[in-house]
């Protein structure tokens, strides 16, 4: 009401339309944020429902586990138990071998003597060595690897039919 000419006039027509179109393009704007955030919000519940399905199997991957270490648990009481009656019935000259060769050797103290070889550094033994090893009759150690070595005496064969 204040415009006394048409110049004036236009100015301000520009101006007002200059300002619609910053509100418009702040209103768009705006729209393109919340469609947005829409889709974020979308997709953050559905982190959020595969992030609680995720830790429902880890859970029960946990009482899985925990299962399975009790019945571990359990064994290696069995075993030790076993192994501290075996222990008992052997010798403590053999056994001190034994506790001297498997702490030298990361826990593996035993090693089968197969087809005149040490199974486990595969080096070849004299012949004597090996039939004294084959008779089982005492203690016989690799010459390479100082392991205790044992025989098995492999299964007879099996006759064949006629």
């Amino acid at each position: 009401m204040a415009v006394k000419t048409n110049k004036e006039y236009t100015a301000m027509q520009h101006e007002i339309a200059t300002a619609e179109g910053v509100v418009r393009s702040q209103e768009d704007r705006l729209l393109d944020l919340m469609e947005i955030s829409e889709k974020e919000s979308a997709d953050l519940k559905a982190a959020e429902a595969a992030m609680k399905a995720e830790q429902a199997e880890i859970a029960k991957q946990q009482q899985a586990l925990d299962a399975e270490r009790g019945t571990q648990e359990a064994e290696l009481q069995r075993l030790s138990a076993e192994r501290d009656m075996v222990a008992a019935k052997v010798s403590p000259e053999a056994m001190a071998i034994y506790v001297r060769v498997a702490h030298g050797r990361r826990g593996i103290a035993l090693a089968e003597a197969k087809d005149g070889l040490c199974s486990v550094c595969h080096v070849r033994m004299r012949p004597q060595t090996f039939n004294e090893v084959r008779r089982n009759d005492g203690i016989h150690q690799c010459e390479s690897c100082t392991r205790i070595l044992y025989y098995i005496q492999p299964p007879a064969a099996a006759p064949q039919p006629s």
